[in-house]
């Protein structure tokens, strides 16, 4: 299977010739993932730059993938194809057919989209380039401090490790990060800065398959929520109990008129603990409550819309979705620095966000600091403003086909 006969494809509301929808010329992007796609990775970034690419920018997107059954999602294939190439489960093994697809589209695509540096990007890039040297590779780098390091050559190995990486890497025309600072120190690395290939592009919010308006129209609670895999070292949700029994000490009326969810997959352990809570503090199980994991992200949103404040205490976050998902429904974070991410999301004197050290007496302060709020309902406008002209998809995919169209142009 590949795009071979198939090359006008895609759907897009923008530009090109339309049949029945169906744009029959415009810009190829194809976006080859490895790994097991499941229904939830359509709203993430690599498929949401496709689908907004295709919406709003006028390119024809077709989304290849691994796994045990066919996707479907009709608002997203309203603009994305999407293809399954195998449902071939072994990494290695996808990557020789996700090769093989390359090679086989590669003269019907204009620009062709891998997550993650490494030997199976570079691989894919390269042979589709043999077959086609005009097309456009680009690698959407996902990276957390560990991809920093790889790159941030900063010992005597590190830097002799990144003459592989240049050439390894040679393929691909156009990198993008999704923190600013990793974005600002890489650029003077080798591997970056003699082609001048790498790009701030942070993640967004999917809108599609949403009620957006009726989410808007939501009403605003007195509710914290806490979003994630609850009780994992990752989410370290203890820092949120230990702030909340500060919280009980020092002002218990102020806490009988909120309630705290934390939403999403919980452990044992974690389940243990909180019980602990209540137990210890009077009434506490009314105002504190696990809810498990959200069936779909309407479900979910819905608990953005209806929440204040969002408060997350990860140890560690690669982009901090969550974070990101609530500012764009108007909940101001509380939020430890879990990496330079944290400063992208919330800017320097914002009124509507904190970035807290990692103590309960600080993330006590904080949520205390908003939960006091006269002008909150103020705040939670600023913070869904600034969400929504930083982290739309709208926006982000036109910057992206700035940046596309940039890179064709100086190929040439």
């Amino acid at each position: 299977m590949s795009l071979e006969g198939d090359a006008g494809y895609g759907i897009g509301a923008v530009q090109g010739t339309a049949v029945r929808g169906i744009l029959v010329d415009g810009k190829r992007y194809l976006v080859i993932l490895y790994g097991e796609l499941s229904l939830v990775h359509l709203f993430k970034d690599p498929c949401s730059y496709a689908y907004y690419l295709a919406r709003d920018c006028g390119w024809v997107s077709t989304v290849a993938y691994f796994g045990s059954a066919d996707l479907h999602f009709d608002p997203f294939e309203r603009y994305c194809r999407l293809i399954r190439i195998s449902e071939e489960s072994v990494y290695k093994k996808q990557v020789i057919l996700g090769k093989k697809f390359a090679a086989e589209s590669a003269k019907s695509t204009d620009v062709l989209m891998l997550v993650h540096y490494g030997t199976a990007s570079y691989a894919t890039a390269r042979v589709a380039k043999e077959h086609n040297s005009n097309l456009l590779a680009y690698c959407k780098l996902d990276m957390s401090d560990g991809g920093f390091a790889h790159f941030n050559a900063q010992t005597p190995w590190r830097r002799l490790m990144q003459i592989g990486e240049q050439i390894k890497s040679r393929p691909i025309d156009l990198f993008t990060v999704e923190s600013r600072y990793f974005c600002d120190v890489l650029q003077q690395q080798p591997v970056f800065r003699k082609k001048q290939r790498l790009f701030y592009l942070p993640n967004g919010v999917s809108e599609v398959g949403i009620n957006l308006a009726g989410l808007d129209a939501m009403p605003k609670e007195k509710l914290v929520v806490t979003i994630g895999r609850i009780g994992t070292e990752q989410k370290n949700n203890e820092l949120f109990l230990n702030a909340l029994r500060k919280l009980y000490d020092d002002c218990p009326n102020l806490m009988r008129e909120w309630r705290f969810l934390l939403i999403g997959p919980y452990t044992a352990e974690f389940e243990r603990k909180l019980r602990d809570l209540h137990r210890d503090v009077p009434n506490s199980s009314d105002h504190v409550r696990l809810t498990g994991n959200m069936d779909t992200r309407q479900e979910l949103y819905t608990f953005y819309a209806r929440a204040s404040i969002l408060c997350m205490t990860s140890v560690w976050e690669s982009f901090g979705i969550a974070t990101v998902e609530g500012m764009y429904f108007g909940c101001c974070p509380v939020i430890t620095d879990y990496g330079s991410v944290a400063h992208d999301q919330i800017p320097a004197g914002a009124r509507w966000g904190k970035i807290v050290e990692s103590s309960g007496c600080a993330v006590a302060q904080a949520l205390r600091d908003l939960m006091e709020q006269d002008n909150l309902q103020e705040l939670q406008s600023a913070c869904k403003r600034y969400a929504r002209m930083t982290f739309s998809y709208h926006a982000l995919s036109k910057e992206l086909d700035g940046l596309l169209k940039a890179t064709e142009a100086n190929m040439k």
